[in-house]
């Protein structure tokens, strides 16, 4: 079903053999084994997900529920499709979609996020009982194996659409109320992604702040920031397509020494920019602390693995990230950095919203990957202990699926 999954992420003539294989395996007429046939109810649940995700995926990007879908499928894969969506309740006897299709489209993005580690998710077998340095490395070329980094950053770009869009505007947009000699001379996205956060919060600070009407006297320069050059090309097109006014350089989170001297390089004064980031902190490379950190005020519960596939001790990743913290204090003691986190769940709370949020595959794969996602106490924990203050905070997520799934901070050096 995976190797369907990936077939359909491809081409659009892709999508449509793919989706069709991976139908057919569901119904258990393809395979070395009848699968609806031979196998448990329990386990027939399994494929669920991942066809789900095809199918909404697939099915949404091409207009439905509100048109027919345009995709080109054999008569035998129509039949095989209408099938299915009345079984899960997405269409009628008609074949209509239901009141259901219509939520499924609105959440359908969410999928984009497993879909983008199929390569992973293919191949745990090799980084379970095989060499995981093997795999986790990137090719000759520098690209990245472990994931479809075009429509990870796609999905991304999405979510900064949804609820944290307006905590984050807020407090982006208090920068720029007022005192017009004492803003930034630019705006720095770390880990920019597609580059859309980016020209959406130029966009804002144009239309809605005093600065606005100053901005062709005094411009504002966007700078985005990447270590993936797809996601630095992508940034470039967004930008450019916006007629925003930008550089884009690569840069790590982890390595805020490294960024200012470029932008130093490029004549910007790497302490007079306001810095923004999405999702980034947890997603840098584990570097092993240099010194000793005390103890936090609140310690993670998570697991976590090194590039190597060896465990990390927790106390090592939160002492990194104070570290890193720490690093970027410079920086940030005249307009800080507006900051976009995830978290991860404490494991008590997590098994009581087993199988009713996207818990599992959110942190299954980003453990694969060697990310480091905290609790949202533990974050602002380290950031405090590296001397770092929160002038403005939000929390998104509680109310709509249970859990604090992001945290948006104004963070300052003291």
């Amino acid at each position: 079903l995976l190797e369907a999954a990936a077939q359909a992420s491809g081409t659009e003539g892709d999508a449509a053999a793919g989706l069709e294989r991976a139908l057919e395996i569901e119904a258990g007429q393809a395979g070395p084994y009848g699968l609806a046939a031979a196998a448990p109810e329990r386990f027939l649940h399994h494929l669920d997900g991942p066809l789900a995700a095809l199918v909404a995926t697939i099915l949404s990007a091409r207009g439905w529920p509100l048109e027919e879908p345009r995709i080109e499928l054999e008569a035998s894969g129509r039949r095989l499709l209408a099938s299915w969506l009345f079984r899960r309740g997405w269409s009628d006897q008609q074949g209509r979609p239901t009141a259901a299709a219509a939520v499924v489209s609105l959440l359908a993005s969410q999928y984009w996020y497993p879909l983008s580690y199929l390569q992973t998710l293919r191949n745990l077998d090799r980084l379970f009982f095989g060499d995981p340095r093997a795999w986790v490395a990137r090719t000759p070329a520098g690209d990245e194996r472990h994931l479809d980094r075009e429509l990870d950053i796609r999905f991304s770009g999405r979510v900064f659409t949804g609820p944290v869009r307006r905590s984050f505007l807020d407090q982006v947009l208090a920068v720029f109320a007022d005192d017009r000699e004492n803003q930034p001379e630019a705006l720095v996205d770390v880990g920019a992604g597609d580059g859309s956060m980016l020209r959406e919060t130029w966009a804002a600070i144009f239309a809605g702040t005093a600065r606005g009407p100053d901005l062709t006297q005094r411009p504002l320069l966007a700078v985005a920031v990447e270590p993936s050059a797809v996601a630095r090309r992508r940034s470039g097109a967004t930008l450019a397509e916006g007629g925003v006014p930008h550089r884009v350089i690569d840069g790590d989170i982890a390595s805020p020494g490294e960024l200012a001297a470029r932008l130093a390089a490029l004549g910007i004064d790497p302490g007079n920019c306001l810095y923004v980031s999405k999702s980034i902190f947890h997603n840098r490379a584990f570097r092993p602390p240099a010194a000793r950190v005390p103890p936090l005020a609140h310690e993670t519960g998570g697991a976590f693995l090194g590039g190597d596939g060896e465990p990390l001790a927790a106390r090592e990743v939160e002492a990194s990230l104070v570290e890193v913290f720490r690093e970027w204090r410079p920086l940030l003691r005249r307009h800080g950095m507006v900051a976009i986190e995830a978290h991860t769940v404490p494991a008590g709370e997590a098994a009581a919203l087993q199988g009713r949020s996207p818990l599992t595959a959110l942190e299954l794969l980003h453990g694969y990957s060697q990310q480091l996602l905290l609790e949202p106490e533990v974050h602002r924990a380290a950031a405090r202990a590296a001397g770092l203050r929160s002038v403005a905070g939000a929390e998104v997520g509680e109310t709509s699926v249970g859990y604090v799934a992001l945290t948006v901070d104004h963070w300052l050096a003291d």
